[in-house]
């Protein structure tokens, strides 16, 4: 069943590749290389690109994901990454890295596309983006260390600042992975993340409650994820109920390591990582929830599939 799904995302995707000029394709696979190239500088993005390598993971360029509002994307279980393409090489290699974690993170059945509660997909969506923030934030420090004169957004400026402050503090579980830690822990510090995703997280919960009126078809139709028709495969994703299974989200790329392991913090259950809605979405949530509730007391609790917004 799965590969069927994503057999019609991929003929799609193929389609729209076949149909560009061959020029544009050419200008498109060489930026690509450079810029896996300057990911290939810095030690953990060797890892990373190595793991993509082994694993099949194609890389194109999106001239439409600008309008999404994305720096990139990842469609579950599809072995595609897509990259905003007007982005600079710098930002570009940062979230490549980014990307090529959700693909990670989906080959290894962490991405869901059922969604059970508002509450679990809350805190899916956000581990997922915190994990994935946190390569990110690997990735700057390495190149930053390569080339100082890379200039940073305020998230990584301040995730930058909090890893520098753990590197003179930080406990011995911790050394080595300043960056990483700080990059998840960064994601959950500020709203300027957080409120983006759990918006997006809720809007899914308020079309599949049939709050938010939604005709079928994605909002915004990236290059690569417009045209035909397509459901994404059924995975559960990421069990936010179960620390080991959740523990397994931050391992490597190589399997060797996993910078949450020794954190003496319940994280599943923390505040700081659960809870801090915005105001906006607080009033969202509780609405949702209380209609989610109904349907659970008439006895519908089967999953449903998530609908593709993008």
């Amino acid at each position: 069943m799965a590969s069927d799904i994503l057999k019609a995302w991929r003929e799609n995707a193929d389609e729209v590749f076949a149909a560009q000029p061959e020029d544009r394709r050419d200008y498109d696979m060489a930026r690509v290389e450079k810029v896996k190239n300057m990911l290939a500088e810095t030690k953990t993005g060797r890892e990373i690109l190595k793991w993509a390598e082994e694993n099949d993971i194609e890389i194109r360029l999106d001239y439409q994901c600008e309008e999404a509002g994305a720096g990139g994307y990842y469609v579950p279980g599809s072995k595609m990454v897509c990259l905003n393409a007007y982005l600079p090489d710098d930002r570009m290699m940062v979230a490549l890295a980014h990307e090529l974690r959700h693909a990670w993170q989906g080959e290894n059945g962490f991405c869901a596309t059922l969604y059970k509660d508002a509450g679990t997909y809350l805190k899916q969506f956000r581990f997922i983006e915190a994990d994935a923030a946190a390569y990110e934030m690997q990735i700057c420090a390495e190149w930053k260390e390569l080339h100082p004169e890379f200039e940073l957004s305020h998230f990584r400026q301040m995730c930058m600042d909090l890893a520098e402050k753990q590197k003179a503090s930080a406990p011995d579980y911790l050394k080595g992975k300043e960056a990483l830690w700080a990059g998840f822990c960064g994601f959950f510090a500020t709203g300027e993340r957080k409120n983006f995703y759990d918006g997006g997280s809720l809007y899914t919960g308020e079309i599949l409650a049939g709050l938010e009126e939604w005709d079928g078809t994605p909002g915004t139709a990236t290059e690569y994820s417009g045209g035909k028709d397509h459901k994404l495969p059924p995975y559960e994703g990421l069990n936010v109920e179960d620390k080991e299974q959740f523990l397994r989200l931050a391992n490597s790329f190589d399997g060797k390591d996993n910078y949450l392991k020794d954190i003496p913090l319940d994280i599943l259950t923390h505040e700081q990582f659960i809870g801090g809605l915005s105001q906006r979405n607080l009033d969202r949530f509780l609405v949702l929830h209380a209609a989610e509730e109904k349907e659970r007391a008439k006895g519908n609790t089967t999953p449903k599939p998530i609908p593709r917004l993008m």
